[in-house]
């Protein structure tokens, strides 16, 4: 079943397209396809998003995230959303990204399951924890604030990464005398250029700050440590708009993972 939740055309150009999966605390996919556009000074996004978990889930709150605008689209349910129910959108905005490539995160999605059918989550100790970091969040406080993280959850991003072709190659190589040669030529073909799609994990928080905002976070594995955390309370350093969360290894060494705010919850 598609339900359409908003329309508007217009003409537009240069398109990038994506495909994302999204879960939280074991409840998933979601799985969204999105395909963005420039149009006039803005831009224009066309969704969907399919519910493929087995519950029908009361609330679900996405963001179209394209860095360093933020959120350009924020995508949600109107109504309970069934299993296999795909819900469809066509948005526009005046916000304009520097290019069309673009996450899509899982802000919030309420668990119609029974607490007893949850996972099991430990709380994470605090650590060098203070009250500090009462201001926004693009403020620098003098040391580590505490953030309570209420939700974790995971996606995969999928990307075409284009894989050139290449030319047919042969090699002739002959033994014996210039009368009596014998050659043997060896083709090796080539391959077409193509699509390789590379799957990239992605991790969504939901933490509140100390002066209660509820807060959405985001990370994406490559150059930098990125998973998802447990609920608990954490200690955090705070630069501009990225939070390093602290965390712990086994043998007790310290490992921060920086989170990029993306949002509200």
């Amino acid at each position: 079943m598609v339900r359409r939740i908003l329309s508007l055309g217009s003409l537009a150009v240069a398109l990038f397209g994506a495909d994302f999966t999204l879960s939280q605390n074991g409840l998933g996919p979601i799985t969204v396809h999105t395909e963005l556009e420039y149009e006039g000074r803005g831009e224009r996004l066309r969704a969907t998003a399919t519910n493929d978990t087995k519950e029908t889930l009361p609330m679900v709150r996405m963001c179209v995230h394209g860095s360093p605008t933020g959120c350009l689209f924020t995508l949600w349910n109107q109504e309970p959303w069934k299993p296999g129910e795909t819900l469809e959108w066509n948005l526009d905005t005046r916000l304009r990204a520097p290019d069309l490539g673009h996450e899509v995160l899982l802000l919030w999605m309420t668990d119609p399951r029974p607490a007893s059918e949850r996972p099991t989550i430990r709380p994470e100790p605090i650590v060098e924890a203070t009250a500090a970091g009462t201001k926004a969040v693009s403020s620098k406080p003098s040391g580590p604030i505490t953030i309570q993280v209420v939700g974790s959850g995971q996606s995969t991003r999928s990307v075409g990464v284009f894989v050139p072709g290449t030319a047919t190659q042969s090699s002739t190589s002959c033994a014996g005398t210039a009368t009596t040669a014998s050659c043997n030529t060896v083709t090796n073909p080539g391959s077409p250029a193509r699509i390789q799609s590379v799957q990239i994990p992605q991790a969504h928080v939901q933490a509140i700050m100390p002066d209660g905002r509820h807060i959405a976070l985001w990370c994406q594995n490559g150059f930098r440590r990125c998973a998802t955390l447990e609920a608990g309370n954490y200690a955090a350093d705070v630069s501009g708009n990225a939070l390093w969360v602290h965390t712990y290894q086994l043998d007790g060494k310290l490992v921060k993972i920086k989170f990029q705010y993306v949002g509200s919850w």
